[in-house]
């Protein structure tokens, strides 16, 4: 009988406590109560706040562009090769519609990246970009193939030079040469 009280006592102590701190420090509790409302809507207002920030992140970062990759390449869903061609052929348009000269030499050089990326998953023979191109047939291009090797050694002189100032009729010209190409690959 002595144990039930003994634990009685024990577990009324926080009350008591509380009750005991009210009557002397009854101020911050008071105030809580009063302005519970009020602290409710901030705390509701704040944490939409982090809400949204946590979803423009998550955005932002392309953690579903990469973990949808991740998928497609662990479960052997679609061609992930060539979802991956897509995304770069679109930064080459994006780069190429700009206004800005530095983006023109970046479309360029990832022009030809692309193609050399093609010509290997194509399997055309060769260890080297030059050789892959030399080894290219040239009925596959049609009128294109010639433009196609200087469109190729645009870019490496761009790649190579990196103050070379590439003018917007170049870019364009070597882009278009380089989009027939692909479309050969039927990359698009």
């Amino acid at each position: 009988m002595n144990a039930f009280r003994i634990i009685d006592f024990l577990l009324l102590i926080p009350d008591r406590a509380a009750a005991l701190s009210l009557k002397f420090f009854p101020g911050p509790y008071t105030w809580f109560i009063a302005n519970l409302p009020i602290i409710k809507i901030v705390s509701f207002i704040i944490s939409l706040f982090f809400f949204f920030l946590i979803i423009r992140i998550i955005f932002v970062s392309r953690y579903f562009n990469f973990k949808l990759e991740e998928y497609m390449d662990k479960f052997m869903i679609g061609d992930l090769a060539h979802h991956k061609n897509i995304l770069v052929y679109k930064g080459i348009m994006k780069n190429i519609k700009s206004s800005k000269p530095e983006n023109w030499s970046a479309a360029v050089k990832d022009s030809l990246d692309l193609l050399d990326e093609l010509m290997k998953i194509d399997s055309v023979p060769g260890k080297t970009t030059d050789e892959r191109l030399s080894n290219l047939d040239p009925e596959r291009l049609g009128v294109y193939h010639g433009e196609l090797l200087h469109a190729a050694a645009l870019s490496k002189k761009v790649k190579k030079e990196e103050t070379y100032e590439l003018s917007r009729d170049e870019a364009d010209e070597a882009i278009y040469v380089m989009t027939q190409a692909y479309k050969s690959f039927g990359l698009i």
